[in-house]
C-alpha cells in the first residue's frame, strides 16, 4: 500500500532507491519548483514518453500510442501525429515526479530510422493499432 504523499518525498523511497543505485537519471525524476525547473530546462525539450502531458481529447484523437512500435522511437511518432493533429505538449522534466519501469534500450536501428522517415512524410493523424484496440 502505498501511503498518499509518500512517493513525493524527496527523502522517501525515490532517494533510498538512487541511493542503492536502483534509479538511473535520479535528477530527472524529481518535482522541482516551477520557476527553477523552467531555469535549468531553457531550451524547448522533445517529447519524451515518460516525461509529457498533453490533454485527453488530444491523446484520443491521435488514438495514444501506435502499438506496433517497438522501440524507443514511438514517442518521435507521438510526438509527429500530436503536432500534425495541432496539438501541444507540455514537458514535464522536473515539473513531476517521475516513476518510469525499466524496459531496456533499443538500439540504433535502420528500420525504425526509415519508419520514422516514412512517418514524417505521412499524413496520418490516428494509428492503427492504439487506444481503440485496447478494449
Amino acid at each position: 500500500m502505498v501511503v498518499e504523499g509518500r512517493l513525493e518525498s524527496l527523502m522517501g523511497p525515490v532517494l533510498y532507491s538512487a541511493l542503492c543505485g536502483d534509479t538511473k537519471r535520479f535528477p530527472l525524476g524529481i518535482r522541482l519548483p516551477a520557476g527553477l525547473a523552467r531555469a535549468i530546462h531553457r531550451r524547448p525539450r522533445k517529447l519524451m514518453g515518460v516525461n509529457f502531458g498533453v490533454s485527453r481529447a488530444a491523446f484520443e484523437a491521435i488514438n495514444g500510442y501506435d502499438m506496433e512500435w517497438n522501440s524507443r522511437r514511438q514517442d518521435r511518432d507521438i510526438d509527429i501525429r500530436l503536432g500534425r493533429a495541432g496539438f501541444k505538449f507540455i514537458a514535464l522534466l522536473n515539473r513531476a515526479v517521475v516513476y518510469h519501469r525499466f524496459h531496456g534500450e533499443t538500439p540504433f536501428s535502420e528500420e525504425v530510422e526509415a519508419r520514422i522517415e516514412q512517418e514524417q512524410q505521412s499524413s496520418r493523424v490516428r494509428c492503427v493499432v492504439g487506444l481503440d484496440s485496447c478494449g
